[in-house]
């Protein structure tokens, strides 16, 4: 009679656990467990499902978010504020850059940094101050537009079926998708459609690129 399973992960299993929360990478969470590089990717497939495993995952990652008092608004959020990021809200009529603090804050969360260097001159034989040189480096906005993007299925091939379009998904873009991730990405596009629909029954134009060519 087989050792009955109390629900415990073995070392293997918990390396595993351990590792993906670092990277979310099945593969090279197997291959830091000890199994082999050939037969990771699949042996990742399995740990997964394994329930205890699973539930081990999804533990740890609803314990980082509470360390982090990140919730999945926040990501979603964030996420849509790097996308629509304008970078002309950043500065002045006159072309200056604004105070940081006047920079409104849905924009400061895109700015991953901003360096200020100082320019001096020398006149007369002393040194004289004549201004900055400032510099504003956003978060990729391709990143969060991609992350959407593939969950959302946006990059796919079209295929022509008398007279229909159908859209083959590239479910392999989501492989490594957690479910929360998904959720979260799920919940802006909803939104989305919500707004295109309102503006629609509105009489307004959702696409928000002017009103549609009169009809020949």
């Amino acid at each position: 009679m087989g050792k009955k399973d109390d629900g415990a992960l073995t070392p293997q299993q918990a390396t595993f656990v351990a590792e993906y929360l670092v990277h979310l990478n099945g593969k090279r969470a197997a291959i830091a467990a000890g199994y082999s590089e050939k037969t990771a990717e699949q042996q990742a497939s399995r740990l997964l499902r394994i329930v205890k495993v699973d539930e081990a995952v999804k533990r740890g990652q609803d314990e980082r978010a509470d360390r982090l008092r990140l919730s999945g608004d926040d990501v979603v959020r964030d996420l849509g504020r790097i996308a629509s990021a304008d970078i002309a809200d950043a500065f002045n009529e006159d072309n200056t850059l604004k105070d940081i603090h006047a920079i409104p804050v849905d924009l400061r969360r895109a700015i991953s940094s901003i360096e200020v260097e100082e320019l001096f001159e020398v006149v007369d034989g002393e040194t004289v101050f004549t201004g900055y040189i400032k510099k504003v480096k956003f978060w990729s906005k391709d990143s969060a537009l991609g992350l959407l993007g593939k969950h959302h299925g946006l990059f796919t091939d079209r295929v022509h079926h008398t007279g229909s379009l159908e859209h083959q998904h590239a479910t392999d873009d989501l492989k490594d998708f957690t479910d929360e991730e998904l959720a979260q990405l799920e919940a802006i596009y909803r939104a989305r459609d919500e707004r295109r629909r309102a503006a629609a029954h509105a009489g307004g134009n959702p696409g928000g690129e002017g009103p549609p060519p009169p009809s020949a």
